[in-house]
């Protein structure tokens, strides 16, 4: 319940939407009811609006300008739950459990519009690069598009939300083709990065795991149903309008990844029988199985190096297969990791590697039978993705997306080769402030990174600028850092927490909810 002058309005959960007029508090009375569907449990007041909040239904906004009479002006779905709402300025702050915080314009109440905002919460489950833009997957939070173009100052660029059940996308010149798992294969025109526009679906009746692209065509690594799937190869010289050449049934297979080399797919899957297979698509029209390895193991992901593929088991090992005879390949080594990571990227002589809670490791795979671990970073969350641009990689986790500048851990000291580079821990490229849970009651918890060691001020702030606590002060080491910052003490509202260190300076915003 929220009370503005003499009217109470109620969120009466299931019940709708009450007005009271509590003109005479001994006696209120009923004045209007309204009964929005779904569930509403939270109500906000701001000047003629009421903002109802709910458990799936988003935000539904009232104008109130005559209380006898509420009028709905708009209803923001949101796909989350939403748990509470506050209004400062024109900015509709919804707290959310499923997504973090997400931020509405409501300068025209009638139309509001969100706002991409990069504390917002969502899991990071894929990151893919196209030129100065990284395209970040949230699962079920859509899609968040980075501009990249200053790494030391990557900016949201756009946001949207949507449901592909994305596991991998590929870009060729305007276009992205996205494997979307149960949702099928994808075409987005991508010549505007910033306003992508889907342009074709196939087969959705199937799931697309992977997709891979040559030339006019498509490779698709699909399955029916569990242990029934294989290869698809599309025409799409029209992407409007993509046609199917072929298909390859592999009994038994579950495929999850393919990669390519020349005029050879290597389709890694779960199966009663071989993980791996060499196919030869010279022919589009007619693949052909040229060899089958891995009975042992259960393909999630390949990728080829030079003279060698390299396929993630699903226990976290990663099995190296010599190809020079792409017939007959070789089993060479099988790295073990310390977790169990859920992809990886290979690029010149290395592998980036998401090793889910043990973080991002870099291994130096110059002699792959005797790989070298070169560079290492322990993130604070689960690690799920990984891409590599230049010395940069970037990566995505269930908290959020990170750029890591690697130059020191795949450059050869001097005097020795690349497998002699070990031990080196990769340092964060930024001096970044995040906070996390935001909004918050009455902790949470303030994470920050120094690039070097030095004195550091952490200090909050009201919104009149007057300091109301100091969390931190003193020296500290380079690398992430997480204080508890216990706001017990402090109404409602919304504080500003300073982050000073080496002449540098990052200011983040919180939002108090009580």
């Amino acid at each position: 319940m929220a009370v503005q002058g003499e009217y109470a309005y109620i969120a009466d959960e299931c019940g709708g939407m009450e007005v009271a007029d509590v003109s005479d508090p001994y006696h209120p009375a009923g004045i209007a009811h309204h009964d929005p569907a779904g569930f509403y449990k939270n109500v906000t007041i701001a000047g003629n609006f009421i903002y109802f909040s709910g458990l799936t239904n988003g935000i539904v906004i009232y104008d109130v300008t005559n209380p006898a009479a509420p009028r709905q002006a708009s209803h923001c779905l949101i796909g989350c739950e939403a748990k509470s709402t506050s209004i400062i300025g024109n900015i509709c702050y919804i707290s959310t459990i499923q997504k973090g915080l997400i931020l509405l314009n409501v300068t025209n109440p009638y139309q509001p519009v969100e706002i991409p905002f990069a504390g917002s919460g969502g899991v990071f489950s894929r990151v893919f690069l196209n030129g100065h833009y990284v395209y970040g997957y949230l699962s079920s939070n859509g899609m968040r598009i980075i501009d990249i173009s200053d790494v030391n100052n990557p900016q949201i660029a756009a946001s949207f939300r949507h449901s592909l059940g994305l596991r991998n996308m590929r870009f060729a010149g305007d276009y992205a083709y996205m494997a979307c798992y149960n949702n099928g294969f994808k075409i987005m025109n991508v010549s505007n990065p910033l306003q992508p526009n889907l342009i074709s679906t196939s087969y959705d009746t199937c799931y697309i795991n992977d997709v891979r692209i040559a030339d006019i065509f498509a490779f698709l690594a699909y399955r029916v149903s569990s242990y029934n799937g294989g290869l698809i190869v599309m025409d799409i010289d029209r992407p409007g309008n993509p046609i199917t050449v072929s298909i390859l049934t592999i009994a038994n297979l579950d495929p999850y990844s393919l990669a390519m080399d020349g005029h050879l797919i290597y389709l890694a899957g779960d199966n009663s029988g071989p993980s791996l297979y060499v196919i030869d698509v010279s022919n589009p029209a007619n693949p052909v199985i040229l060899e089958s390895v891995g009975s042992e193991y259960n393909g999630r992901q390949v990728e080829i190096l030079g003279d060698y593929a390299y396929m993630l088991n699903t226990g976290g090992d990663i099995v190296v297969y010599n190809k020079h005879n792409p017939r007959h390949l070789e089993l060479v080594n099988t790295i073990a990791m310390p977790g169990n990571p859920d992809h990886f990227t290979a690029k010149d002589h290395f592998l980036y590697i998401a090793d889910y809670a043990n973080g991002l490791r870099i291994l130096d795979v110059s002699n792959p039978g005797l790989p070298v671990e070169c560079g290492y970073y322990d993130t604070t969350s689960q690690l799920l993705d990984v891409a590599v641009q230049g010395q940069y990689a970037f990566t995505g986790s269930y908290d959020w997306f990170n750029i890591l500048d690697c130059t020191e851990a795949i450059t050869p000291n001097p005097g020795t080769s690349g497998g002699e580079n070990n031990a080196i821990s990769l340092q964060p490229s930024e001096f970044s402030l995040n906070l996390s849970p935001n909004p918050f009651n009455p902790q949470t918890l303030v994470e920050f990174t120094l690039p070097e060691a030095g004195d550091v001020s952490l200090k909050v702030f009201d919104t009149l600028g007057r300091e109301v606590q100091a969390l931190e002060s003193g020296g500290w080491g380079l690398g992430k850092h997480t204080v508890v910052w216990d706001a017990g003490d402090l109404p409602s509202g919304i504080y500003f927490i300073r982050l000073e260190s080496g002449g540098e300076v990052r200011t983040v915003k919180g939002l108090l909810v009580k």
